[in-house]
């Protein structure tokens, strides 16, 4: 299992960008996980080593163990403190269907 849960992290030390060029995944959908601390911290290249696992673990997350609607979000699932300015964005229903996507569910 992944080590490294959800709010384990702070968006200072890990961050994601989405490329210009989506032809780069056959899926249309493609991120680029980094470390923010000048010169690196590591984990993004430990997280790389493992992503299938990451995924699994983030499907974990948001697979409806929590009790809410699938169209909202709770504290148990995917909101917390450094979201709260997109939380009226959060869809536990849609994160849970592209996971499930990427994992062939």
């Amino acid at each position: 299992m992944v080590n490294v849960r959800r709010k384990s992290l702070g968006p200072s030390v890990i961050d994601y960008i989405t490329p210009n060029s989506i032809a780069a995944c056959s899926h249309g959908v493609s991120r680029l996980i980094y470390d923010k601390v000048p010169g690196g911290a590591g984990h993004a290249r430990q997280l790389s080593d493992r992503v299938i696992e990451l995924v699994e673990e983030a499907y974990r997350v948001v697979d409806g163990h929590c009790g809410c609607g699938e169209e909202t979000y709770c504290y148990r699932c995917i909101a917390n403190y450094y979201n709260q300015s997109k939380q009226a964005k959060l869809s536990r229903g849609a994160a849970k269907r592209i996971l499930g996507s990427l994992l062939g569910y």
